[in-house]
């Protein structure tokens, strides 16, 4: 079985509860992430209000501004919860809560609750 590009409009178009769209903290990921915030603005029924972005940051030292970026994405209206750099999830393999930092497990539980509180809304 050969991989092919998912297009983002096969998935959670404007029928999923929430989502949390993921952004390394790099100029092309937060450029491509507001593309798809864009669309998502475009859609019959705006997918912005149940969607949260997650703003990741792959290395200690970022040469993005991350304030900014954020600050760029948070114009569609969408929360964006910047999730720091963290050793244990830079080495790859199983997540085990215990490993994690303690602002990465802060932002995690913010992140989960935002996208819960988006879940349970009336649509």
């Amino acid at each position: 079985m050969g991989w092919r590009r998912i297009d983002v409009r096969e998935y959670g178009g404007d029928t999923a509860h929430a989502r949390v769209v993921v952004a390394p903290t790099t100029a092309e990921g937060v450029n491509g992430t507001r593309l798809v915030l864009d669309w998502l603005a475009q859609l019959p029924h705006s997918a912005l209000t149940s969607t949260v972005v997650a703003l990741t940051a792959s290395s200690p030292d970022l040469i993005l501004d991350a304030k900014a970026a954020a600050a760029h994405l948070r114009e569609t209206g969408v929360t964006v919860v910047p999730l720091p750099y963290d050793r244990h999830l830079a080495g790859g393999g199983p997540i085990r809560t215990d490993m994690l930092g303690e602002a990465t497990r802060d932002a995690t539980v913010r992140l989960a609750a935002e996208a819960m509180q988006r879940a349970v809304r009336v649509r």
